[in-house]
């Protein structure tokens, strides 16, 4: 029998959670409510009329009783319950009044180091180093070792943690300080984990530890500690949404860009935030008159940027963030528009917004810097409005404002509220497509997914042709069009540095050779992200898919949006066709 102990870094929190306390009313509460206002009743008689449980009953009584809804009054025969003037006042609106208590509780959990898996204190037990230190003496313990710039963990995890069934999240803050560096000792024999993890599912985690202590029981390895690097990734890929979704809401070339974030400013009911890889002040301004007719409405603007594979175009982001700051007009435009200082860290390029009509949230998440577009580019956008799919973007934007410095700030916890809420809503009727998140290093999985599904084409654009091209796009296609049904095309607009002419040319020539046409489009000026195949399938992201790795990525760097619905991905090809077509013809002229 092989025992082996696994060292597991942990990270935890001490927080102070602002929170909601209270359940919502019930609709047989509602109804209940409604029958006391009509005539008194006996609880018996409220079982009989309802075919209801007897304690669903009671329970239902004395909720109402406590609001101050419902009296009772006892007679010789006997006690009957009736609603008050208050619950007369209330019964017949469409929903009754919640009124929860707002509450403010210190709170602390921990985070693994090696999957990002947020844990209540009562799910692992915590060691200090030096405890571990001194069993090292006696037992062996493979340490899990992690680069701590990697570490993060998914904000959406923290409230379904930390909160009961009748409480709702409001905020989180920092108690002041880092948090506590701990280690959790994870028992393995014979090659299952038998002690110190969650009965519930934790794969990535529980994997970690079984290869670690695989490493262990190695003959050849004579420490008593084996270390291992490993790297944060999610667990688990975001859930598929059955949503209902027009090929209407495909945003296609760049002046669609343009008049999409022109129309979202100045249709929007409150609330606007936008994510852009980087920051041009003239940009900006451009927007100033739908800006300042939006703040005059009443509608709040968060403006946040990410990353570039240029340092000289994050610098240049600080310099037109200082610039706007300097400008007389966006200075009048006080706090409703919010300029944030820091680097995301993400490439993401995402715009959330509700809407004048309707009220609901609607998410744009694309290929388009909305900060930093010139918007002369083919770019490809999609514009998400089902409620579950927009909560789950919502969600992501949540998690790249957390992570940048692992700091709750408000943007971060008005998100988390925001997801939550929306999450609830209803979605429409006759839902005609599946669509999910796509996060960091899930990527890969729509490309294997493509190259395993496809049956007649496999479709790609991207900015930049990189040296990862071949091993991350080209060779999975190649793969698909072995057997000479499945065409592969890739697209791309320009080379990255690291690709000089006669690279570009023998990547070219090789993949045709493998069955893959790889061209370079100068006109329209490529910027689009897209994977598209068969007929219905399509992948549209911020991802270079020729120039960036994204099994390299901590998650949320890059997001896209898979969507599967009938003709979306002929509808996409087909835009881009006749895009090229048209440039075709503008240039011959």
């Amino acid at each position: 029998m092989s025992v082996v102990l696994v060292a597991v870094p942990v990270f935890k929190y001490r927080l102070k959670l602002h929170l909601d306390k209270g359940r919502p009313w019930s609709v047989v509460e509602h109804v209940i409510l409604q029958a006391l206002g009509a005539r008194p009743w006996t609880s018996g008689e409220l079982e009989a009329e309802s075919n209801l449980p007897r304690r669903v009953v009671i329970e239902s009584v004395v909720r109402l009783m406590r609001a101050g809804w419902v009296e009772f009054s006892s007679s010789k025969e006997a006690m009957r319950f009736a609603s008050t003037a208050l619950g007369l006042a209330v019964a017949h609106e469409a929903e009754l009044p919640h009124a929860p208590r707002r509450l403010v509780r210190p709170v602390s959990f921990a985070v693994d180091c090696v999957s990002g898996t947020v844990f209540s204190n009562r799910e692992l037990l915590l060691h200090e180093d030096y405890v571990v230190k001194e069993r090292e003496k006696s037992e062996k313990i493979v340490r899990l070792n992690v680069d701590p710039e990697k570490i993060g963990y998914d904000v959406q995890q923290v409230h379904r943690v930390l909160l009961e069934d009748d409480e709702r999240f409001v905020a989180l803050e920092s108690l002041g300080g880092p948090p506590s560096q701990r280690i959790a000792l994870v028992t393995v024999r014979d090659g299952q984990v038998v002690d110190g993890l969650p009965s519930r599912e934790v794969a990535a985690l529980r994997s970690k530890v079984i290869e670690a202590a695989g490493l262990a029981s190695d003959p050849a390895a004579d420490s008593k500690t084996v270390e291992q690097k490993s790297s944060v990734r999610s667990e688990q890929a975001a859930p598929m949404r059955r949503v209902r979704f027009a090929k209407t809401d495909l945003i296609l070339d760049g002046e669609r860009h343009e008049a999409t974030i022109k129309h979202i400013l100045s249709n929007a009911a409150s609330r606007v935030f936008i994510h852009s890889t980087f920051i041009r002040a003239d940009v900006v301004e451009k927007f100033l008159p739908e800006l300042s007719e939006a703040v005059r409405r009443g509608v709040r603007v968060d403006m946040l940027w990410g990353q570039s594979e240029d340092l000289e175009e994050v610098a240049t982001s600080r310099r037109a963030i200082e610039a706007l700051r300097a400008n007389p007009q966006i200075a009048d435009l006080g706090d409703a528009l919010k300029i944030h200082p820091f680097s995301t860290g993400s490439h993401a390029k995402i715009l959330i917004a509700d809407s004048r009509k309707g009220g609901g949230f609607l998410a744009v998440v694309g290929s388009c810097n909305w900060l930093t577009s010139p918007y002369k580019s083919y770019e490809a956008s999609v514009v998400l409005r089902d409620p579950q799919i927009v909560a789950d973007v919502v969600g992501v934007l949540a998690n790249i404002t957390h992570r940048h410095s692992g700091i709750w700030l408000d943007v971060t916890n008005e998100l988390m509220r925001l997801a939550t809420q929306i999450a609830k809503l209803p979605s429409p009727k006759g839902p005609n497509a599946t669509a999910s998140v796509v996060i960091g290093a899930h990527h890969n999985r729509f490309v294997l997914e493509a190259r395993d599904s496809a049956r007649s084409r496999i479709f790609v654009t991207s900015h930049r042709l990189g040296p990862v091209s071949e091993s991350a796009i080209i060779a999975p296609l190649a793969t698909a069009a072995s057997d000479g049904q499945v065409k592969g095309s890739v697209f791309f607009g320009r080379n990255t540095g690291a690709v000089k002419y006669q690279t570009r040319k023998r990547i070219i020539a090789e993949a045709a050779s493998d069955g893959v046409i790889v061209e370079v489009v100068e006109s329209p000026r490529l910027h689009a992200k897209i994977l598209a195949w068969d007929s219905d399938s399509m992948v549209i992201s911020s991802l270079n898919w020729l120039s960036a790795d994204p099994m390299s990525y901590v998650e949320p760097a890059e997001v896209g949006i898979f969507l599967c619905g009938t003709g979306l991905a002929d509808a996409v090809v087909d835009n881009f066709t006749s895009a090229c077509e048209a440039a075709e013809v503008t240039e011959s002229r």
